[in-house]
This record gives structure tokens, C-alpha cells and sequence, in this order.
């Protein structure tokens, strides 16, 4: 398609090196096939090693630009030397201005992303974007900020570092276009801050770190890499910090202890993963539940009172 032999782009991709300088395009950490590398909007694994558009098209200006590189990639299998590069100038200079023009592509500053990532597209982002910012003009001032309700264990919220506030949220799992809130003060988002998840990293079902549009903008948010307005976005956000606004407690995505639960009730441990909503709610009757003992009243005090969903005594009356 570009006049390029398969095994020149591979070389290329990877690393070429010329008296210390590299010269490759680095688009992968290695050429072994098990990498888990990718370049954002680049190169991605799915099964065997894929190129979009735009690199294809970035490979073809570098060919143009130093076609001899590209010659000598498929005619010697050992290293490339100044000597090969036929330099007409003093070679140092040269090996600068090579290099000077790869830092100048875009791919260079191309995001590396764990293979496997989940990640919606710049287009889709825009998208989101304009239809939040219209959302927040066709409402009152009053309602921009609805309060947030979710039962939270008193336990469960310290202060780690000096007047940090941090709340352990139960574990969930997480989806593209989930809406989110940040709920510590020990991280670059302010906290309370709504946004909506645009990429997920780490292994599938435990992703680890978040790509989050937020609703407004804040003084640490960044751009997404263009794909949103700046100081929108923030790239990286550990799951730990963010409440899931979408998954619910009896949407079957909630986790207790880190195991999926498809019942969305906690694993029974009493762990209160699952409380009900409101102190003062009856509790609702789960058999897996009220055969637990509540560990908060067997420590002295329940926070939920009467609406547990655990057991406070041994004869089964959840009193």
C-alpha cells in the first residue's frame, strides 16, 4: 500500500539505533508479539498487531523523508551505522535533525496504553461533551449539582493524609459512558466533581485507572489528548476515586472483597457492601444476609440500627 516491506516497518516501529541515537518510531516497546503496548490512535493488538490509518500515514512521510533508512532496514539484518546512512553532512548533525523531525510528529506524543483497553473515540467524546454543556444550559442554577445519595459505612471514611477526606466506595465494575463523581480530595479532581468515563485501563472486568470527561472544567483537567475541550478531562484516574453515579447496588455490577456478585447483595460476609439506602428503612429480607452476623454490632455499634441487613443477634430476629 505505501511501497514499504513488512519486515522495514517492523524494524522501524520498534527501535533503530545510530551512534546512541534512536531513530525508530517506537511505536511498540519490542517486537515480540506477547508486548502489551499500544500507541493510542496508532497501533492496537487484537489478536495479531494493527495499524490505523494515521500511522500508515506517518510511516510514509518518514520513508519519504529518509529514504535511505528504509532501504538499508531491508538489505542489512545487523545493526544500522552512520556509515550505512550515506550522511553528506557531519554526522552528528544530522543524526539531530533526524531526530528533531521524528520528536515533531504527532505519533510522538501519542498516549502508550496497556493492550486490551476499552476507549471511546474522539469523536464520541465531542459529541458527549457538547451534549452535556447543553444539558447544563437548559437547566436552573439550583439544579446543577442534585445532591448524591449513597449510603456510606462512618468506618469507611478517614482522612489519609493531613486534611485529605477519602470515601472507600464499594468495589464495581465499570463501563464505558458510566457517570462518575470523585469522592477524595487526595487526587488532582475536585472532589464531587461529575464526569462520564470515555476509557478503561487494566484487565477487563478489574480495570484499574479511568479516562474521565468531566462537567465542568477545574484548574488540573487536561485536554484528553484533543479529544475534549481543555482542563475537561483528566487521563489516568484510579477507580478507587470515583463513585459509579450509573451502576446501582442491585445492578448486579457491584463486587464485595473484589468478587463479582451477580445478585448485586455483597457475598454475605457482612461486609455491608449492601446496606439498605436509608437508616431508617426496614431491611429487605435476603436468606444470604440474615443468616450473617453484623461485624459493626458484634464490635459494639451498627450505624444502621434496625434497617441492617445483617443479623445483631444469634435467634435470628436481625435485632
Amino acid at each position: 500500500m505505501i511501497g514499504i516491506s513488512v519486515n522495514a516497518i517492523l524494524r522501524v516501529t520498534t527501535s533503530v539505533i545510530v551512534l546512541g541515537r534512536e531513530l525508530g518510531l517506537g511505536l511498540r516497546r519490542g517486537r515480540n508479539d506477547s508486548q502489551t503496548t499500544e500507541t493510542l490512535g496508532y497501533t492496537r493488538k487484537r489478536g495479531r498487531w494493527e495499524m490505523s490509518a494515521q500511522c500508515v500515514e506517518e510511516i510514509r512521510q518518514y520513508s519519504q523523508y529518509l529514504p535511505i533508512l528504509f532501504h538499508m532496514l531491508d538489505q542489512v539484518s545487523d545493526h544500522i551505522t552512520a556509515a550505512h546512512l550515506q550522511f553528506q553532512e557531519n554526522v552528528e548533525d544530522a543524526l539531530d535533525g533526524i531526530v528533531s523531525w521524528l520528536r515533531a510528529l504527532p505519533m510522538a506524543a501519542a498516549r502508550r496504553i496497556t493492550s486490551g483497553a476499552v476507549i471511546a473515540s474522539a469523536t464520541a467524546v465531542k459529541e458527549l461533551q457538547k451534549k452535556i454543556s447543553a444539558y447544563y444550559r437548559s437547566i436552573d442554577e439550583k439544579q446543577k449539582s442534585p445532591p448524591t445519595k449513597q449510603l456510606v459505612d462512618p468506618c469507611d471514611i478517614r482522612c489519609p493524609s493531613g486534611n485529605n477526606v477519602h470515601v472507600e466506595m464499594p468495589q464495581v465494575g465499570f463501563e464505558l459512558g458510566d457517570r462518575v463523581m470523585c469522592t477524595t480530595t487526595d487526587c488532582d479532581v475536585p472532589f464531587g466533581l461529575r464526569g462520564t468515563v470515555v476509557a478503561l485501563f487494566g484487565p477487563r472486568d478489574a480495570y484499574e485507572s479511568a479516562d474521565v470527561l468531566f462537567d465542568q472544567k477545574f484548574v488540573r483537567g487536561s485536554d484528553l489528548g484533543g479529544r475534549c475541550s481543555p482542563l475537561r478531562g483528566y487521563a489516568g484516574l484510579p477507580v478507587r476515586c470515583l463513585l459509579n453515579l450509573t451502576a446501582v447496588p442491585d445492578s448486579g455490577r457491584y463486587h464485595a472483597n473484589g468478587n463479582v456478585n451477580g445478585n448485586g447483595n455483597g457475598n454475605g460476609n457482612g461486609n455491608h457492601a449492601d446496606h439498605g439506602r436509608n437508616k431508617s428503612t426496614p431491611a429487605r429480607q435476603n436468606s444470604k444476609q440474615m443468616n450473617q452476623i453484623c461485624r459493626h454490632f458484634q464490635s459494639g455499634a451498627c450505624p444502621w440500627g434496625n434497617g441492617c441487613r445483617f443479623l445483631h443477634s444469634a435467634n435470628g430476629n436481625g435485632q
